[in-house]
């Protein structure tokens, strides 16, 4: 990435998530054969980790809300207490929901972004649609 740094400065270094902040996108996309890389703030002005946000309200994601969390916190408590959650599941919660925290703070002190991984399917009758046409 032609960085400021002599070869010798370093014995190894280890990159990862980290394309979004590479300062020659086009230079990423040769060297790891992503064609059209955008970065995150290309695709929305919203911070990635708003829904991860307990300060911010939706409707759409009241579970990630302070609300959502407790709710979720004393079901997983009941659910594990009446033996229809497996024992450990509130300490799986608990983990996750910390988590979730402490990827808000990375994110507003700019310290972490995330890398998304994108899976799409067509729809199953454009697939039998192509086939026969093309058979």
């Amino acid at each position: 990435m032609k960085m400021p740094f002599s070869n010798d400065t370093f014995d190894a270094v280890f990159a990862i998530e980290a394309t979004c902040h590479a300062p020659d996108d086009g230079e990423v996309e040769l060297d790891n054969g992503l064609p059209d890389i955008r970065s995150v703030g290309q695709y929305s002005p919203l911070p990635w980790y708003l829904p991860l946000d307990t300060t911010q309200f939706s409707l759409s994601s009241v579970r990630t809300t302070a609300f959502g969390r407790f709710i979720t916190r004393n079901m997983v408590k009941a659910l594990e207490f009446v033996r229809l959650a497996p024992e450990g599941s509130q300490r799986v919660q608990a983990f996750l929901e910390k988590a979730a925290e402490a990827l808000v703070e990375g994110g507003r002190e700019g310290i972490f972004t995330p890398m998304f991984f994108l899976v799409a399917r067509k729809p199953r009758s454009i697939e039998v649609c192509a086939r026969h046409f093309f058979y």
